[in-house]
C-alpha cells in the first residue's frame, strides 16, 4: 500500500510539472527553442518573409504563452541549420525573439496559419488581426 502510494504521489508530481511546462509563461521559453520555433515557422519562406514575419511570429508564440501547438517548433531543421546560419538567418531569428518581447505588430494574436493552406479548422469565431509576410495572425 505504501508502495501505491508513493507511486501515486510520483505520477502526480510529473503531470503536475507537464502540466505546467505546457502552459508556462512566454518567458520560460528559452531563446534557443523560440529561435527553432521561428525558423521552423518560415521553412522555406526564409527569403520572402523578412524580420517583421519572424517578429510576428516571436510575439504569437509568446502570446500564446506555450509552444504547444506551434508547428515550426517540431520541425526538423538539422538539414537546414548550415544554410541558415550561413545566411545569417538564426542570427536575424534570434534579435526577432528579443524584439518580440516589446513590439506589438500582431495585437496580441495568438494562433496564425500560413497563407499556403487552407482556412484553419479552428479559425471560425476568431477574428483576423493581421497579415504579415505568409502568415494570418487571429485572436
Amino acid at each position: 500500500m505504501k508502495i501505491l502510494r508513493i507511486v501515486y504521489m510520483l505520477m502526480l508530481a510529473f503531470s503536475i510539472v507537464y502540466f505546467i511546462t505546457e502552459i508556462c509563461d512566454a518567458s520560460e521559453i528559452s531563446e534557443k527553442d523560440a529561435v527553432h520555433c521561428i525558423l521552423g515557422e518560415a521553412q522555406g519562406e526564409y527569403r520572402s518573409q523578412g524580420i517583421d514575419a519572424f517578429i510576428a511570429i516571436g510575439e504569437g508564440i509568446r502570446n500564446r504563452g506555450s509552444k504547444r501547438g506551434v508547428y515550426g517548433c517540431t520541425a526538423n531543421l538539422s538539414k537546414d541549420m548550415p544554410y541558415l546560419k550561413a545566411k545569417g538567418l538564426v542570427k536575424e531569428a534570434k534579435k526577432a525573439w528579443r524584439k518580440s518581447k516589446t513590439s506589438n505588430l500582431i495585437k496580441n494574436a495568438d494562433h496564425w496559419e500560413s497563407t499556403d493552406f487552407k482556412v484553419p479548422y479552428w479559425e471560425e469565431g476568431k477574428e483576423i488581426i493581421a497579415k504579415i509576410g505568409k502568415h494570418i495572425f487571429y485572436k
